[in-house]
């Protein structure tokens, strides 16, 4: 236990999923499941009040507010899931003992903490958003006139799809870092127990002064997982590839889109929910494990469970002499 580098938190990782993979997958299983059926119920509430306020919600602004109250809500429903897979994953340095029903009621505790912080963020962002809306609307108003005039242009018509593909990334780029501020809040809300403002503040002062490095691995995070999700999909399109030359080398006639069609279809639900279940949740392991990193850095953590596992040991050794010292007796 101590300050680990990048390869060492990414290895720790794949070593608590290994030891944990039981009761994360039966969480995310039952989790699953239950938040579907509160999304769908919310969705299906959404749409009979829409039905029976028809008249209040013409107004523009208002079936705005409404439908971003309906999307922050699902969206809290799908994010709380992290919340139970930090609590299993917490168990390695807290010394609790967590199963998946216990996981499972704390994602469901976490659900309007978790609407606040999104709330919360969404409404931080929206001077950002904002200046993002002019700079874009008169960035493509330039862009529709050179459109216009294209065929003097012959030719080069290509490096007008460079601008809007370069606004695009630099809009995904500032919406990364900028959530990266909010990767600790869960963690402090499920571990530290903290509320909506204090987690968020807290998530802030951990991350000042290893925003970059924190940024940085958040986002070999995210690839490190897309890559895993692609190299399944990609094993599949293969494997499904062979299967129809072998058909084909078998005289088995059969359209090969139709083909492809049904044999991925069936083999891609079995595996995507493994992918669900296995595979995802290493984001949130290794930022938890982040998150403790940053804390062993900045607060010593790891001296402090240190010290509690050596109390610990010496409570038990003493329990052990009396239990010892009686049965001699």
């Amino acid at each position: 236990m101590g300050i680990m580098s990048l390869s060492e938190i990414m290895d720790k990782s794949i070593e608590i999923l290994r030891k944990h993979v039981k009761s994360i997958a039966l969480f995310t299983i039952g989790y699953g499941i239950v938040a579907f059926i509160s999304v769908l119920l919310i969705i299906i509430l959404g749409v009979i009040i829409s039905a029976l306020f028809a008249g209040l919600l013409e107004s523009f602004w208002l079936m705005g507010i409404f439908l971003a109250f309906i999307g922050i809500l699902a969206a809290a429903f799908g994010i709380s899931l992290y919340a139970g897979t930090i609590k299993i994953v917490s168990q390695e340095y807290t010394g609790e003992t967590v199963f998946a029903q216990d996981a499972i009621k704390i994602s469901f505790k976490s659900i309007f903490k978790v609407y606040g912080i999104i709330l919360i963020g969404v409404l931080m962002f929206v001077p950002i958003g904002g200046i993002f809306w002019l700079i874009g609307k008169s960035a493509f108003g330039i862009f529709d006139k050179m459109m216009f005039n294209l065929d003097m242009y012959a030719g080069r018509g290509f490096l007008f799809i460079i601008p809007p593909l370069i606004f695009v990334l630099a809009i995904v780029f500032v919406i990364m870092a900028y959530a990266t501020w909010f990767d600790f809040t869960l963690n402090i809300l499920v571990i530290e127990k903290r509320g909506i403002i204090a987690s968020i503040k807290r998530s802030f002062s951990l991350i000042r002064g290893s925003y970059w490095k924190v940024f940085g691995y958040t986002l070999l995070f995210s690839l490190t997982v897309f890559a895993l999700r692609a190299s399944i999909d990609t094993l599949l399109a293969v494997v499904s590839g062979l299967v129809y030359l072998i058909a084909k080398f078998l005289n088995i006639s059969e359209d090969f889109m139709t083909f492809f069609s049904i044999i991925y279809g069936y083999a891609n639900w079995p595996i995507s929910l493994i992918t669900w279940m296995v595979i995802s949740p290493i984001s949130i392991i290794m930022i938890s494990m982040l998150y403790f990193n940053q804390r062993f850095k900045k607060e010593g953590l790891d001296i402090a469970l240190k010290l509690k596992e050596i109390q610990k040991n010496e409570e038990r050794k003493q329990v052990s002499e009396v239990t010892e010292f009686n049965d001699s007796l």
